[in-house]
This record gives structure tokens, C-alpha cells and sequence, in this order.
């Protein structure tokens, strides 16, 4: 019988491996007592892993996105020169 809190520790030691690139696989063979109750952690470890580092970094996506919306919106909306020249002609006897 092991340790107390060996599988825990096992499992901190085997993540920090995996967040410097080292495989499950790699792991599991190091530990291959804790192999059954590691595996099915490192695996789900490993797939959130590769998931948090495929992921875009939100801030500068948002605001590309802001500052692309509001450009577009500048350009969509008239000048207040041709609001104000529409509203004086409008105003004029026909």
C-alpha cells in the first residue's frame, strides 16, 4: 500500500511534466503502480491542456473586433457637414 497522498502527489508531478510537453504516456511509465487510477486525470489533464493553449487570447480579438465595428459604423453613418447641408436645404422655399 502507498503513501497516503501518493497518487496526489504523482498527479501534480505529472502535470507540471505535461505543461513542459513530456506525454502521458511518458508519465503512466514512470508510475506504473498509480497507472490505472493516473491515466483517465492525465489524459483529461492533457486534452485541457492543448485546448487552453489552442485558445485565442480574448482581449486583442475583442478589440480588433471593437475598433473593426466602429470603423464600419464611421463609415455607415454621414458626415455631420452633409447632415447639417440636407437639413438647410430642406429648409428652403422649393
Amino acid at each position: 500500500m502507498g503513501r497516503p497522498h501518493e497518487a496526489e502527489d504523482a498527479f501534480d508531478q505529472c502535470l507540471a511534466r505535461l505543461r513542459q510537453g513530456e506525454t502521458v504516456e511518458a508519465c503512466l511509465l514512470s508510475l506504473p503502480h498509480l497507472a490505472g487510477e493516473l491515466a483517465p486525470l492525465l489524459v483529461t489533464a492533457s486534452a485541457l491542456l492543448a485546448l487552453a493553449a489552442a485558445a485565442p487570447n480574448p482581449p486583442p480579438a475583442l478589440a480588433r473586433a471593437r475598433t473593426r465595428i466602429l470603423r464600419l459604423a464611421r463609415q455607415a453613418r454621414p458626415h455631420p457637414d452633409r447632415c447639417r447641408e440636407r437639413s438647410i436645404r430642406s429648409l428652403r422655399a422649393p
